[in-house]
């Protein structure tokens, strides 16, 4: 903290040069900030100058002659181009020149060593993949010929003397004779379990895959022949359980029809196939048990007549349909009066003789009841059903036209 004193002499002298030189400072700022001061001072200079030196200079041209001045102190000259130009110029625009050239420059080439690696990787990948899908192919292929080896030896000999035993041998014999032929590549490209990721490599998968593509085939032609063998298999089955089925004539010649049809198509595999189909159709038929039998219902026709477009005159008609064992209505299969395809209904029209409608007629006035309204049955073992309808002399009578709508 000062000292609680008066200045002396000195001090004050001191003080006053100091605030002497401030104020001659501050006049000088101003003298220079102000610029009309400034022009009328050095006018008068210039006037003072050419007075002295017996030289005529008039006011207006000393005031031009400092505007001139002035202007060219605050003016740029354009410096001379050179290599010291260049530079500087280089050194100026050091910041646009890096952001236009140089950085478009360093991304062109970095972009061009990352696909050159980028390249190189998916190169690795490619040739990766591929080996990979080779020794998948060939692990599949050598599991298709282990498989296909076992149904070889499932084949099952229906007779020693049968046509099927003889052509299941020949199959058996030459689909192992073709599986013997595949032996070698698999050892060469596979280990005992199967595996090829240590035999198949980036060297040799190209060739592997072309020599797969012959296995490929072998395998196809075996595959196919196993196919064929298993077909003439299922339909001796189905011909042995069809003609356990049957009971009616019919019934029995058909199962043997197709069946012997069969034994003359074993290298036909779309004709086995629908042989086999048929048979597997004509077991369900042969399994079917239904009644036809006279419609009773309140409100509905249990017999009609008349022309119905047929234009051979007026005929007789019972409206029939079919119930199976357990009174459920099953559909039936009836021949289209138009055309004369089958057409599957669940209620029909039966032609009758004429004797046959009076009786059913007679007896459903006589209290609203047919008492005898069985027209046919369907039993087990029998393709169609039979009418049982008889004449007056007890004789059945003959199917006549179907009706499917009146």
């Amino acid at each position: 903290m000062l000292e609680d004193k008066k200045p002396g002499l000195a001090t004050l002298l001191e003080v006053g040069d100091i605030a002497s030189d401030v104020r001659r400072q501050r006049e000088q700022v101003d003298f220079w900030l102000n610029i009309d001061i400034f022009k009328d001072d050095f006018v008068k200079r210039l006037l003072a100058n050419a007075s002295a030196a017996g030289e005529t200079l008039t006011e207006e041209d000393a005031r031009k002659s400092v505007d001139i001045y002035l202007e060219r102190q605050y003016s740029f000259e354009q410096p001379k181009h050179g290599f010291s130009n260049r530079l500087a110029n280089l050194y100026v625009n050091r910041g646009r020149i890096f952001d236009r050239y140089v950085k478009p420059a360093l991304a062109t080439v970095a972009v061009i060593g990352f696909l050159a690696v980028a390249s190189a990787g998916a190169k690795k990948l490619y040739y990766a993949g591929s080996e990979a899908r080779v020794e998948s192919a060939v692990e599949e292929n050598y599991q298709k010929r282990e498989d296909l080896t076992i149904k070889l030896r499932d084949f099952s000999l229906l007779n020693n003397n049968s046509s099927e035993s003889n052509e299941l041998r020949n199959i058996s014999v030459m689909s192992a004779r073709e599986l013997d032929e595949t032996k070698s590549f698999f050892a060469k490209y596979c280990d005992s379990n199967g595996s090829a990721d240590d035999k198949v490599t980036r060297e040799n998968y190209k060739d592997v895959r072309r020599q797969l593509n012959g296995i490929e085939t072998a395998l196809g032609s075996v595959e196919g022949e196993i196919a064929r063998g298993d077909l003439i298999i299922d339909i001796r089955k189905e011909y042995e359980t069809a003609l356990d089925i049957a009971v009616q004539g019919i019934a029995k010649r058909e199962v043997k029809s197709l069946y012997s049809i069969a034994k003359n198509s074993f290298s036909d595999v779309p004709k086995l196939r629908e042989i086999r189909d048929a048979l597997v159709e004509t077991q369900d038929i042969m399994k079917d048990e239904f009644t036809v039998r006279i419609v009773q219902r309140e409100g509905e026709y249990s017999l009609i007549f008349g022309d119905y477009g047929r234009g051979t005159g007026t005929s007789f008609y019972a409206i029939v349909e079919a119930v199976n064992s357990r009174g459920r209505v099953v559909p039936y299969t009836a021949m289209n009066t138009g055309n004369g395809m089958p057409v599957t209904l669940n209620v029909w029209a039966e032609q009758i003789p004429e004797s046959v409608y009076e009786r059913l007629k007679e007896d459903k006035l006589d209290d609203g009841i047919i008492a005898d309204n069985i027209f046919a049955v369907k039993p087990v073992g029998f393709l169609a059903d039979s009418i049982v309808v008889s004449n007056h002399d007890s004789s059945r009578i003959e199917r006549g036209v179907q009706l499917n709508n009146w």
